[in-house]
This record gives structure tokens, sequence and C-alpha cells, in this order.
């Protein structure tokens, strides 16, 4: 009986890893990247033999410069095969701090100034106090992880620390030090990334007198490059050696990789690739296109988000903000134009007598549970004297507050990376600054000068650029959300909501730090070019000895900011010399001197509407009366199918809901067309529609859509939505457009729920239905007229609902019909579930873990259909909103929790799930068999997906129809359209 040979990089299994979380004794300041350092004191501590051939380490913790006495720090260590005597040497020493820190050099920012806190299995997540107790990362575990990718078509890798890549030899043999690595990415493919992931995997099989492997000639490209360089160095400040590399995004064709390419990929993320690997350099993570991970990671101990909340920095970036906005006051009367940039209606003791901290305190605890709500920004026009106005984008008073704490909170971690000849928006650097870099270059021999800017910078600025740039240096913080949230934020101007696809706004206590950071590989790749640059935001300069090098540094900078879907200003780009001299930042520099002359002016210049700027959308009967600030302002151009009023699309389109056995969803002629097969012996269910006449696509479960169909989708503004077998909203795939047309939506309901009188009306017509659908379902199971009198109770409380005068009168209605309605359902519920009423969190009975597996079905459902149809589900008229809770998802849903209470009612009568399927813990909680719980699943799914009528439909609809329906009536009403926002009831 042959044996299957094991795979080569079996040598090196298994693997064992454990996170270790220590505490800080006292106050310390580390570099950004963290892992050069931490590196360094594991060796001193464990003086181990061969450390860098069995451990490597992963510090989720770089980002953040700043550690406070008792503040806890976290990170992972792992070793391969061979290496568990040194890991559990190294655990003893990190037990045993401070005491077992052996070398102590004053200054160094991890010291004896950490103490011990706690270890765990990275992969199963125990505590633990010795290595033996951790799990194995086996062959198996490495086939069972594997199995997960093998068949995806694409994956994305993503850069968890840089990723610093030898160019190859032929390339290289001319070149040293820092020139011999890649750093564009037009240096970077395919076989060159796979080469180093088989040469650093092969390195460890080498040092441990194993088989190496041999590199497979598998065909493969990038789809996509979203990379970027970061520069880092490490040492002492007179020994410093460069330690750059790659952070970003690489999008894989994977079609012809084979199993041991998929396992070798697999198990590069634990052991990284490239050049200083053991310092936990290269380290990646593969994803899905939905973001799906497999590779465990610890968390840092505190979130960056956490840390900006805190009470001493939430008020410092009060007072900040209240300071600036006392100035603009000040500022705004003295000037000519008149103008207050300032906030209009805030309230001025809110800037005169103190820090408000029991707000603060309230928007600290809504940003912690993420139940902030972003709210719109403010437009406001900025004239400014020959030239054309600017456009402002300022958040709301409170929201700069946010935001400052944010800023705060990164700016000097960032600032740690930050190129030298940047002078915008940084403490201590100035124009007066640059002016003087300048004439010291010009004392060094420069003669010439390549001046230029970034084409309307601040309003084209790609969001996407963003958030893989914050994704790559703070990893999954949720402070990354809120940021982009608020980066993306609609506008307001003259009662018109604008909705904005790119740009940071102007008037964002974010967006200086944020432009600065999507520069600085600009900078960046100036610098290593040789080339002398000096920035100033989006305006630079470079200088050279010659017109050539300056021509030539010219070329290379518009291929740099190409890369950020950006391009030069054409007419403020020039090449002069000293000796004709130029202006740069208010001066005018000729030779040596450097002449302080003011900005430039042209008082001839007429002045009109930046092209890119949300102003350029702002509808010309708005425009005209803003027409002494903006001459001619030019009207927004649409095409046949943007100019359908908002909500006329949601009428004339089709929802398409897809749900149960896999479907291909591809495009032809036009046309989607999807294929749906039953069974493996039936024939597929094939049917199509025009792309025009959809309005959205919604995925239920495990369906797959091609590229081709995916472009048609973004093509006819088409949105793909995403959700689970049971109905949890996974994500969208949308154009830029689709995505962003729901703002003005969003700040409708926004002002409709926060209307009383409106959301309480709304909130009746929802609490109505719901009592009537509870004496519907009693009065259906009445046959002996035993319930006669529930169900004149609730019919009683149902007339009492138009007279509640608030909702907490509407809340006891609620509860008292609940109340009767469970206590008459247990009449009908055989005696053996032990069923005497609702209880939850956990439930103790079998028929109340029915309703609450049913309502968290249902709940998804409905949360999903909130987000297909443009709802913020986060943002309710009658539910109090808690945690991550989709508020508006729980107000939906009641109507339809009856579907719930017949699927499980009848699954009990009829004897299809009984008491033997539960089970009691020691607790009194209560717990359904695996068999039993999809055996109700696809029960909760079969009632979904069979048809039912409404009261006053003649047609029968699944339930997403439904929903959707209600939805659409929901959003009418929100938009003015209906008086009354009626609730969905039953036939």
């Amino acid at each position: 009986m042959s044996t299957i040979a094991p795979a080569p990089n079996a040598a090196l299994l298994p693997l064992k890893a454990v996170t270790i979380t220590l505490e800080f004794t006292s106050n310390a300041q580390l570099p950004f990247f963290h892992q050069p350092i931490v590196n360094a004191w594991l060796r001193h501590l464990g003086k181990l033999a061969d450390y860098e051939n069995y451990l490597s380490i992963d510090t989720p913790e770089s980002g953040c410069i700043q550690y406070h006495k008792q503040d806890l720090y976290r990170f992972s260590l792992l070793c391969i095969r061979g290496g568990e005597n040194q890991l559990q040497t190294l655990l003893e020493k990190l037990q045993a701090l401070p005491g077992s820190v052996t070398h102590n050099e004053a200054g160094q920012a991890l010291r004896d100034n950490l103490k011990f806190h706690s270890a765990h299995d990275l992969f199963q997540g125990q505590a633990i106090n010795h290595s033996s107790e951790l799990t194995p990362y086996t062959e198996q575990s490495l086939a069972a992880e594997m199995q997960l990718w093998q068949h995806a078509p694409t994956v994305l890798l993503r850069c968890l620390s840089p990723l610093r890549l030898l160019l190859p030899k032929a390339q290289r043999k001319d070149y040293t030090g820092e020139a011999r690595f890649c750093r564009q990415t037009t240096e970077l493919d395919f076989k060159l990334l796979q080469q180093s992931l088989y040469n650093s995997l092969n390195a460890l099989l080498r040092k441990h007198r194993q088989p190496v492997m041999a590199m497979p000639e598998t065909p493969g490209h990038f789809l996509e490059q979203h990379l970027f360089w970061m520069d880092n160095r490490y040492g002492a400040d007179n020994k410093q050696k460069p330690m750059g590399g790659f952070l970003g995004l690489l999008q894989l064709d994977t079609r012809h990789f084979t199993p041991e390419n998929w396992s070798n990929w697999v198990l590069g993320q634990y052991l990284g690739i490239g050049r200083f690997r053991v310092f936990g350099w290269g380290r990646y993570q593969l994803e899905g296109q939905a973001g799906e991970t497999s590779l465990p990671r610890c968390q840092q101990a505190t979130t960056l988000l956490k840390r900006s909340i805190e009470p001493d920095n939430f008020s410092s970036a009060y007072q900040v903000v209240a300071d600036n906005q006392q100035h603009k006051k000040l500022s705004a009367r003295s000037n000519q134009s008149g103008v207050d940039v300032s906030e209009p209606d805030i309230d001025e003791a809110e800037t005169q007598d103190g820090v408000p901290l029991e707000r603060l305190q309230r928007i600290a605890t809504q940003l912690k549970t993420e139940t902030y709500a972003i709210p719109p920004l403010r437009g406001v026009i900025l004239p400014q004297a020959g030239r054309d106005p600017r456009p402002l984008s300022i958040p709301p008073f409170m929201d700069r507050v946010a935001q400052r704490a944010v800023a705060q909170t990164l700016t000097p971690a960032l600032e740690t990376l930050m190129y030298r000849g940047s002078f915008g928006y940084r403490r201590g650097r100035s124009r007066h600054n640059a002016a003087k870099m300048i004439q010291q270059a010009y004392t060094a021999g420069y003669r010439w000068v390549y001046e230029s800017d970034i084409d309307d910078f601040f309003d084209n600025v790609l969001w996407s650029h963003v958030h893989t740039r914050l994704r790559a240096l703070f990893g999954t913080d949720p402070l990354i959300d809120l940021i982009m949230s608020w980066i993306s934020a609609p506008l307001t101007f003259e009662k018109q909501v604008i909705t904005r696809h790119n740009g940071l706004p102007q008037g964002s206590p974010l967006s200086p730090l944020l432009a600065n950071l999507l520069l600085d590989d600009f900078d960046s790749d100036l610098e290593t070019a040789g080339y002398k640059l000096i920035r100033f935001a989006d305006d630079f300069v470079i200088l050279g000895t010659s017109r050539e090098e300056v021509e030539q540094a010219g070329q290379l900078a518009a291929a740099s900011v190409s890369e950020l879907g950006l391009q030069l200003n054409s007419h403020k780009t020039f090449i002069s010399d000293f000796n004709q001299g130029f202006r740069f930042l208010g001066y005018l520099f000729v030779n040596s001197l450097a002449l302080d002359v003011g900005g430039e002016k042209d008082l001839t210049h007429a002045p009109s509407t930046p092209p890119n700027s949300w102003l350029a959308k702002v509808e010309p009967q708005t425009s005209a009366k803003t027409s002494e600030a903006l001459p001619n302002p030019k009207p927004e151009t649409i095409d046949k199918k943007t100019a359908i009023k908002l909500g006329e699309r949601e009428s004339l389109g089709i929802m398409l809901f897809i749900s149960g056995d896999s479907a291909l969803l591809t495009t032809r002629e036009e046309r989607l067309h999807i294929e749906q097969k039953n069974q493996p012996q039936n024939p597929a269910k094939i049917c199509d529609f025009a792309w025009n006449n959809l309005q959205a696509v919604v995925l239920f479960g495990f369906h797959h859509i091609t590229t081709p169909a995916l472009k048609a989708a973004f093509k006819h503004q088409v949105a793909i939505h995403y959700a689970s077998n049971r109905g949890l909203y996974q994500g969208m795939s949308s154009s830029v457009k689709t995505y962003h047309d729901n703002s003005a939506l969003w700040l409708a309901q926004h002002l409709c729920f926060q209307h009383e009188v409106q959301a309480l009306s709304a909130a009746k017509s929802i609490v109505k239905s719901r009592l009537r659908h509870q004496s519907e379902i009693l009065r259906r199971r009445n046959p002996d007229k035993q319930l006669n009198t529930p169900i004149q109770q609730l019919q009683g409380l149902t007339g009492k609902i138009d007279h509640a005068p608030g909702r907490d009168n509407l809340n006891g209605y609620e509860g008292q019909g609940a109340k009767i309605y469970f206590q008459a359902l247990q009449s009908l519920i055989p005696e053996a579930f032990g069923f005497s009423g609702r209880n939850r969190r956990p439930p103790r009975d079998p028929f109340n873990v029915l309703l609450s597996l049913g309502y968290t079905v249902l709940y998804s459902h409905v949360e999903t259909l909130c987000h297909v149809s443009g709802l913020q589900p986060w943002v309710g008229l009658y539910h109090e909103p808690h945690g991550r809770h989709a508020v508006l998802a729980s107000d939906l849903m009641e109507p339809f929790r009856h579907i719930v209470e017949r699927v499980a009612l009848s699954a009990v009568r009829r004897k299809q799930i009984t008491p033997d399927d539960f089970s009691t813990q020691a607790d009194g909680s209560c717990y359904m068999a695996g068999e039993a719980r999809k055996k109700y699943l696809a029960l909760l799914s079969e009632a979904f997906e069979t048809p039912f009528q409404a009261r006053n439909d003649e047609q029968a609809y699944k339930l997403h129809e439904h929903l959707h329906r209600q939805n659409l009536q929901l959003i009418q009403w929100i938009r003015g359209k209906i008086p009354q926002f009626q609730a969905w009831r039953m036939h």
C-alpha cells in the first residue's frame, strides 16, 4: 500500500504560537514600526542560539508610539518545528519580567519597564502557562486552511508589515545599498514575489538540513496593485540602517495555483517573506473578495479609537476647536469679505464657559460603541481676491472636536514617517523653513527649479487610496472605518444635499494629515531618485544642478502622482533658474535672496468654479443665489440615466432576489442571465433580465457572478448585494455613483426620525401591526374559543395605540401585548417543552430557543434589505440603539415576527422538533442539537421562500419582496411623498 509523501514544507511543521500581553511599569515611546525593537529586546532577553532560525514575531501594536504606565502591550511569538525549547525558554523569561532582564540600557524604549500580564494560545485563545499547552498547527491544519482558498480564482494579498524584496540579480548587479531593492510597483511582478516566497521557505529548510523546493513555473500575474513604499530606519541615531518596504494590497490571479502553491502561500502568512523576515518584516495575509481571512492574529491591547476618546485627549481637542472657532469669528469681523467660516449656530457657552464633559462623554460612548451618526458637512464658499473661490466642507462643531481628537492621536505617530522636505500642515515647520532650505540648496550649488502643483488635489483624492494606506499602517483598528465615514460624508449647501464621490473635505481637521500621508510616497519616489524636493501640501519645487536634471525630475513627479490617480497642473508647471527668479509660498527667490512678497494675486482674474469641487455640482437655481461670490457657476453634467429623480428608480426598477441553490450570473447582449440548478440530474433553470430594468440584485448564499457581469452591473448602476444563507448582510459591489446615491436619503432619514411627532406616528403603525398579527395568530388556532379573552385584550390594546402620547406609553402597550400573547401561546405548546413565557439571553426552554434563533435570522434578513433599499440600518425610529445593533431592522421586523412564531409553533405541534433535541446547561441555559438546528433553519427558509399575501394585495410575494415593499413605503414617507407610513399587514 503506497503512502503519500509529505510536502517539503512539512519539515517546518508543526507551528506553535503564543500571544503575549505585558504591562508597562513606566511611560515609554516606541517607533512607528515595533517589529525591529521588539525583536531585538526578545533576543537579548532570551539569549538564545539560532533565535532567527526558529522564532518570528507579529506586532499588531505597530502604529502606536506613546505608552503610559499600566498600559497593556501585546504581540505574538511563533516557532517552527524544533523551536519548542527556545519558545519555552523565552516564555519563562517573559513570565519572570521585569527581573529576567539583564541587558538594560537607559533610554531604550523596551528594557525592564515591562511586567508579565498573560499568555494565550494564538490558535485557540485559551490562557496558558507552559508552551506544551499550545495547540500545534500541523500538516492537517495547513491542509484544512488551504482548502478554504484553493478554489478561489483570485485572492488579495495584504501586507501586514513592510515587504522588502531584492531586485532580480540581473537588475541589481550594478546597484548598491537601497537601490538593490524593489521600490516602484513597476519593478515587482508575480514571478519575483513567488520567488521571494520560495526563497524564504527554502532558507529555513536549508538551516534545518531539509530538502528544498524547486521554484515552480506557475503562470500568474497581478490583477491589481495598490502598493506604496514606506521609509523606515532602525538603530541608534548615528548607526541607523534603512529598513523601508512595500505596504498595501495586491490582487493575485490564482486560477493556476497547484495544491503545493497554495500550501506555501498559506504557510508564508505565518513566517513572512523577503529580507528582514526574522524582524517581523514581510508578513502578509490572504483575503477573499469580501474581506474574509483565515490567518489568526492577535489584536492590539487598546485600539487607537479608544486612545482617541480618552477624556484628556477629547477635552484637549475640544479646547483647540473652540479656540479656533473664536479666532475665526474675530477674523470674520475684520475680514473685508465678511465671510464667517466658523459655525454660526454653536452655543457660545461651549466656547466660553469651559469644556462640556457630559456631552463629550456621550459622543465618546457613541464612538466607542460604533453608534455615532456621521453628520453631513456644511458647504461654505470662501472668496479669494484674484483667485478662484475656495469651496470649504466644514463638519459641525462637535464633529470637528471628534475628528480633532483622532488627529491628535495619529499625528505624532505618522510624523515619525514623514519626509523631511515636507513642510505643509506640520507642527514646527512652515513656509519660512521651506524658504531657508531653498536658500541652503542654492548655496550648495543648485541652480535650476521645476515648480508645479497637483491639479485639484484635495477634490480629486481617491478614497480607496486613503483606505489602503490606513489599513496598511493601522490594521483593522475601528478608527479606520470612522475616518472613511468622515471623509465621505455628504454635504449640505443652500438646502441642497450634495453627494461626494472622492476628495478630502477642506475644513476637516483630518484632511491635512491624510494629505501628507498620501503624498509621502510621492516624496519618497523623488528622494530615492536623488532629487531635492521641497513640498508644502500640494505645491512643490524640485531643485537641480542642470535643466536636464529637473526635466527628468518633472517626468518622475508626473509618473508618481499618476499612481495616485492624480495629475500635475500644466498651467502652473514651469522650469526656471535662480537667475530668472521664481515664486513659491509667497516668496520671490532670486539667486540667494528670498523676498517675502506675499501670495501672488491676479486682480484681472475672472473667478470660476473649481471643476472637481462640490461647488461644481450645485444646481443652477442655488448657484444663482450665490452669484456674487461665484460668477458663472457650471451646472452638473448628467446623462439620461442619472437624470432619474431620487426615488423614481426604486419604483421603476426590478429588485431581484436570488436564494436557494447555487446560481451562476453572466451577461449577454445587455441582459443578466441566471442559471440555477436544483439537483445534478435536473436541468438548470435559466432566466434573464434587461440590465436597464434592474434596480439591484441581492444574492443570498453561495452564488457566482462573472467579472463581465459585474462590469455590466457597474455600467448600468445596478448594485450587487451579498448576504449569507441566513440573511446576514456581507457587503455590496457597485459603481461609485450607485454607492453614494443614498446619502440624500440618509440625511432625510436622520431628520425625519429625529422629529418626535413623525417618528411616533410611524412607530404606532409598527406596534399596531405587531399586536394585530399576534391576535391573528391566536384567532387561527382558536377553534374552541378558549383564546377569546387574550384575543380581545390584544384588540383592546390595538385600539389604544393611536392615543399613546409618547414612546414610553407605546412601549408599555407593546409590553402588555407581549405578556398576553406569550401567556396565550403557552396553551398551544406541548407541556414537555416547558414554555411559561418569553425569556432570552440566554433562552431557558426549547421553545424560547426556537424563537430567539428565528428572530435572529429574521433580523439579519431585515437588516440586509435595509442596506439594499438604501436605508441606514443603525438609525431607527422606535427601539433604543445599543452597541452595533441595527435598530431600524428591529423596528421593521416587528410586523413579520409572527412568521417565526408560526414556524416554531408548527414545528413543535407536528413533532418536527421535539424536547429531546435540546439540552439544559448547569446555568439554566438551553441549547439545541446541531441536526435539529439545521432542520429548524430549513423550515424557516421554506417559510421565507413561500409566497404569501399582504393586506390589500392581489398577488402573493416572498418575504424579501414584502420587506422591500415596506422599505419603499418608508422611503416615500421619509421623502414626504406620502403623508403617513403604514407598516406591513398580513392578509
